[in-house]
């Protein structure tokens, strides 16, 4: 890394290869990433605690609509079983 760059800059490297090599990596890449939906642990995190929130939502409204669904096949069966 430090012979390209003295190649192409004309110049030394202003940080060391190990330094170079730390920042470039794809962890740092992802926890230098900002900004809603990204990558960053952080933001991972909000968006899955968000959508496990939804999941809870949507889950306690189809057991909303089984319940009542199993309320009126019951109500059903009573009102057809007074007609015997």
């Amino acid at each position: 890394m430090r012979i390209v760059y003295r190649q192409a800059a004309k110049s030394e490297a202003p940080m060391s290869e190990e330094h170079f090599r730390r920042v470039m990596s794809p962890e740092e890449f992802v926890r230098g990433c900002r900004g809603i939906g990204g990558p960053q642990p952080d933001e991972m995190c909000r968006q899955l605690a968000s959508h496990r929130q939804r999941l809870a939502e949507l889950e306690a409204w189809l057991a909303a609509r089984h319940n009542a669904i199993r309320m009126a096949a019951e109500n059903l069966e009573r009102k057809f079983a007074k007609l015997q």
